[in-house]
C-alpha cells in the first residue's frame, strides 16, 4: 500500500467540514435568538415591576370613595357638624378629580368619550361649588341642602368614570400579562431547541473526532506494516 493510500485514510470524509460549519452557524444563531428573547423578557419584567397601573386603579377607585366621604361630611355639617371637616373632604375630592383631569397617566382614559363626559360634569361641579365652599360659614350652611342634592346627583358620574377607567387599565394589564406569558413560552421553546442543537453539535463533533482517531490509528498500523515490509526487503537484498 502506497503513501497516497495512507494519506487517503487519514483524510476526513467529504462534507465533514461543511457539516461542522453548519452546526456552528446554527448554534450561534440559536444563541443570539435566546439572548434576544432574554433581553425582551427582562424589559417586560421591568415594565411590569415599574408599572403604575395598580396605583392608578387604586386612585380611580378612591375617587368614588372620597365622594361618598364628602357626602357623609355634608350630612354631618347639615346637622350642625364641623364645616372644617366638610372643607377638608371637599379639598381631597377636588384633588382626586384634578389628578384624573390633568395627570399624564390618565391621558388614554380621558380620550374615551364616556369618560370625557363624566369628567366634564365633575369639573363643572367643582368650578360652580368652590366659591361656596370657600365662602363664609353662614352662607355655606344655608346652601348645604342644595349642595347635598348635587352631591348625590354626582355619584353616577363618579361611579361611571371610575368603573370605565378601571376597565381600560384592567384590559391593558391583561394584554401585558398575555404578551409576557407568550414571550416566556417562546423563550422556553427556544431554550429547548438550543439545547437540542447543542446536543446534536456535540454528538456530531464527537463522531467526527472518533472517525478521525480511527483513521489515524488505522493509518499508523498500515504505516508500521509498510515500514516492516520495507525493512524486510532491504534485508533480503
Amino acid at each position: 500500500m502506497t503513501s497516497a493510500t495512507i494519506s487517503n485514510l487519514d483524510r476526513r470524509p467529504p462534507g465533514s467540514n461543511i457539516g461542522a460549519r453548519i452546526a456552528v452557524v446554527v448554534t450561534v444563531f440559536a444563541l443570539l435568538a435566546a439572548a434576544l428573547f432574554a433581553y425582551q423578557l427582562l424589559l417586560d419584567a421591568r415594565r411590569l415591576r415599574n408599572s403604575a397601573h395598580d396605583n392608578v386603579q387604586w386612585s380611580l377607585a378612591q375617587l368614588e370613595v372620597e365622594l361618598l366621604r364628602l357626602i357623609e361630611a355634608a350630612g354631618d355639617a347639615a346637622d350642625g357638624g364641623d364645616l372644617g371637616e366638610l372643607r377638608t373632604r371637599y379639598d381631597i375630592f377636588y384633588s382626586r378629580v384634578d389628578i384624573v383631569a390633568s395627570g399624564q397617566v390618565y391621558s388614554e382614559v380621558r380620550k374615551l368619550p364616556e369618560v370625557s363626559v363624566n369628567l366634564r360634569n365633575l369639573l363643572r361641579f367643582l368650578q360652580e361649588t368652590s366659591p361656596r365652599i370657600d365662602g363664609p360659614d353662614a352662607e355655606l350652611r344655608r346652601w348645604l341642602p342644595e349642595f347635598r342634592i348635587r352631591l348625590k346627583e354626582l355619584r353616577t358620574d363618579a361611579h361611571d368614570l371610575s368603573l370605565r377607567a378601571i376597565g381600560v387599565y384592567a384590559e391593558a394589564s391583561d394584554a401585558r400579562r398575555f404578551r409576557f406569558e407568550r414571550l416566556l413560552t417562546i423563550a422556553a421553546m427556544t431554550a429547548l431547541i438550543l439545547i437540542g442543537l447543542l446536543a446534536a453539535a456535540l454528538a456530531f463533533l464527537i463522531r467526527q473526532y472518533r472517525i478521525a482517531e480511527d483513521r489515524r490509528f488505522e493509518a499508523n498500523l498500515i504505516g508500521d506494516r509498510l515500514a516492516r515490509e520495507a525493512e524486510g526487503n532491504v534485508a533480503i537484498k
